[in-house]
């Protein structure tokens, strides 16, 4: 009958209706509420805390490195990683807490109903838990991944009175825990948020500067400790702030990294620099260049292509440029640095390993790299003179580099005895502030004059630069 129809009618149109009020609630990856269903919740815990004198501990919890899981992994991995997360979260957590996906990887755990005496207590048990669930690595297809996060947390009403500025001050907790060393938590802090402000001012003020050409290079000399002679040099990317001053590479360098900024910045570089040893060589100076290469630009699909560019546009000979990679990057990204460290070598470009000493390779592995060098790494030397340990493992980098045909080169050589050890057990390339600090172009050419000038008069030994000689 036609009345039948229309209650057919109005029951299909009122399932259709909570499907699509659901679907605006929830997070269709994983089913989580998404934003607008916990401003919805957190209003009404609030609301209830505030009349039963009880505090609310809002988690808010970013998982570390994510981006470049999820790009190695692939996109559709990086969504059933997503919801593998989903899933812990809500297995780790008390019935009555909410765990909502605001986007990408960030999640927010609320927990309600906290008597002030053992809100603290509460939270910890649960960090505690949401950290334990992820010890076991995950399983996607031949993949597995290993995940940690950092967490900020802030209480209300002690941190914030309203439910905007309690996820607010959540999320500048966790800005905190990360820069605390990342997978780690902090409570939020009054003074947080002009670190946080800090932070993203020094990130504003660093793509006005990439963009007025604010960064500049400098060049350090890599010399052969038997004769003295450069046969290197490394690149080094600076950058002076108009108000700040020169800014300490340890300091923008990790925010160029976590912010993108890093691909731009280092193509620019190799540009720069490729076109500046090629000005040399046109001059006589034939110098081998070394370029730091990052995680992040290891990982990029067109960063061989960036190479390749380089090199075409400046006509610097491939075998001139040697790009240096950490350890701890091949070793945590194993399978695509080997790719394209191999197409790197097939374009005729050498790599060397950087800071090597300070991971965890085995000797098979290292073996099987395409690669041309290691740089021992200065906390090694810096001990030289002091620890027998040092002394030892140092000795040990230099014959391991021998035994597998590589260029062995030490870094952050300061003194003459430093130099006088590497030397004596073999090491033949050096680079620090021994030999020059790290060097504007025309100081660097007048330091190569300088050397040569030297040598054509027959001074020949390898302490030209020590102590005050230049």
């Amino acid at each position: 009958t036609l009345e039948d129809k229309v209650a057919q009618r109005t029951k299909e149109l009122e399932v259709a209706t909570a499907h699509a009020y659901k679907l605006a609630q929830h997070d269709i990856l994983t089913g989580l509420p998404n934003r607008s269903l916990l401003n919805q919740r957190l209003k009404q815990i609030l609301a209830q805390a505030l009349r039963d004198s009880t505090q609310v501990a809002c988690l808010f919890l970013d998982f570390d490195h994510f981006k470049r899981i999820n790009d190695t992994l692939g996109h559709d991995a990086g969504d059933q990683l997503l919801q593998a997360i989903a899933q812990r979260l809500t297995k780790a957590v008390r019935e009555s807490d909410t765990v909502a996906r605001l986007g990408g990887d960030e999640f927010v755990l609320v927990l309600p109903s906290l008597g002030a005496s053992d809100a603290t207590f509460e939270v910890m048990a649960v960090i505690s838990r949401v950290r334990d669930s992820f010890v076991e690595p995950f399983q996607l297809s031949d993949q597995i991944p290993t995940l940690t996060c950092s967490i900020g947390v802030a209480i209300y009403p002690v941190d914030a009175p309203d439910v905007v500025t309690l996820i607010k001050q959540a999320d500048t907790a966790m800005y905190a825990a990360k820069e605390s060393g990342r997978n780690a938590y902090q409570f939020y802090t009054a003074d947080m948020n002009a670190r946080v402000q800090k932070r993203l001012q020094l990130e504003t003020d660093m793509r006005r500067a990439l963009q007025e050409n604010e960064f500049f290079l400098v060049y350090q000399p890599q010399i052969e400790m038997q004769t003295g002679r450069p046969r290197g040099v490394e690149a080094l990317l600076r950058w002076r702030d108009p108000e700040r001053g020169l800014v300490p590479p340890a300091e923008f360098i990790p925010v160029a990294e976590e912010s993108g900024m890093i691909q731009p910045l280092g193509e620019r570089v190799l540009r720069d620099a490729c076109r500046q040893v090629m000005q040399w060589h046109r001059e006589g100076m034939m110098l081998r260049l070394s370029v730091n290469l990052s995680v992040q630009q290891l990982q990029h699909e067109n960063w061989v292509s960036v190479v390749q560019g380089a090199l075409m546009e400046s006509g610097l000979s491939p075998h001139y440029l040697d790009l240096e990679i950490t350890e701890s990057v091949i070793i945590t990204h194993a399978d695509k640095a080997l790719n394209t460290l191999q197409r790197l070598k097939h374009l005729g470009v050498t790599i060397t390993i950087d800071d090597f000493g300070t991971g965890y390779s085995s000797l098979s592995y290292l073996a099987r790299l395409p690669i041309h060098g290691v740089k021992v790494d200065q906390r090694f030397v810096r001990g030289l003179e002091q620890n027998r340990n040092d002394e030892a493992i140092a000795q040990a980098i230099i014959a391991l580099s021998h035994s597998l045909g590589l260029r062995c080169t030490a870094e952050g050589v300061e003194t003459d005895a430093q130099f006088n050890f590497l030397r004596e057990h073999g090491c033949e390339e050096a680079q620090g502030h021994l030999i020059t600090p790290p060097l504007h172009e025309r100081e660097f050419r007048g330091w190569w004059q300088r050397h040569e000038a030297a040598f054509a008069s027959g001074k020949r030994q390898a302490d030209l630069w020590q102590t005050g000689s230049t």
